[in-house]
């Protein structure tokens, strides 16, 4: 008996839920992408590391932190062209 009310709750939700679904998935994406952004920001730390301390090569730094400023500014960007 109680699964009926729970079944009804959910269709409840559901209807409620449907007109945004595209908002839902969109932040569900925008999630994993900042998911992604955060476990790439190792990598880059221990390319500076390991290429430009270790190795004292000076010249590559300016590269390694360009890329680091240029991946979130192009997903951002390619963000808001996709959205508006």
């Amino acid at each position: 008996m109680e699964s009926k009310g729970i079944d009804r709750k959910k269709g409840t939700i559901m209807r409620y839920l449907k007109p945004y679904w595209y908002i839902i998935v969109f932040s569900l994406c925008m999630a994993e992408v900042s998911a992604y952004c955060n476990a790439l920001a190792p990598v880059f730390t221990q390319q500076v590391i390991d290429r430009v301390i270790v190795n004292q090569k000076y010249d590559q730094l300016n590269f390694l932190l360009l890329s680091l400023v240029r991946f979130p500014l192009g997903i951002y960007v390619e963000i808001m062209i996709w959205s508006g």
